[in-house]
């Protein structure tokens, strides 16, 4: 299940705790290597990488139902940190979990070909750090985002999904 390798990242940053969504991703490489890709606007530093704690499972057994403990929950402390690029180059952030979470997980495959305009995308994640969630939506045409900090992502670097179900 996708679903599965889908991760509520806690970090550090600045004397300050924030949560993100984060997800493991195959690493070409053999054995696997725990590889987890997130924002850049989340973790961007060697020190923010440091404090990860990545909680997996942390979503209902089915619509509506029980949402289980943070506590509970299979969990990895730590990562390194590999690559990061800012808005200007597509903001994101690939780390090494210092290991795999002691549960059955998936890794998610990746691809650098392009996403047709209007071609359906699923997005799974926990928004504001709630419990796991999906949305389903379209690509549109890209437009460079300016964000109120002074921050741009160009268009020619994300791509701009009209989210049409879910959160």
């Amino acid at each position: 299940e996708p679903a599965s390798a889908v991760a509520l990242m806690i970090f550090e940053s600045g004397g300050s705790t924030y949560e993100c969504s984060g997800s493991l991703i195959s690493s070409g490489s053999q054995p696997l290597v725990p590889t987890f890709l997130t924002a850049n606007h989340c973790i961007g530093t060697p020190e923010e990488a440091r404090s990860v704690v990545a909680i997996f499972n942390y979503q209902t057994p089915n619509c509506g139902g029980r949402t289980p403990g943070l506590g509970s929950l299979p969990r990895v402390a730590g990562a390194s940190l590999m690559a990061s690029q800012g808005m200007a180059l597509g903001d994101f952030s690939l780390l090494r979990l210092t290991a795999f979470p002691e549960v059955d997980v998936k890794v998610l495959g990746w691809s650098a070909a392009d996403i047709a305009r209007n071609q359906t995308v699923t997005g799974i994640s926990h928004p504001r750090g709630d419990f796991k969630r999906i949305a389903f939506g379209e690509r549109t045409r890209d437009l460079t985002i300016r964000f109120t900090d002074g921050e741009r992502m160009p268009a020619n670097v994300g791509y701009q999904v009209a989210w049409l179900q879910g959160v």
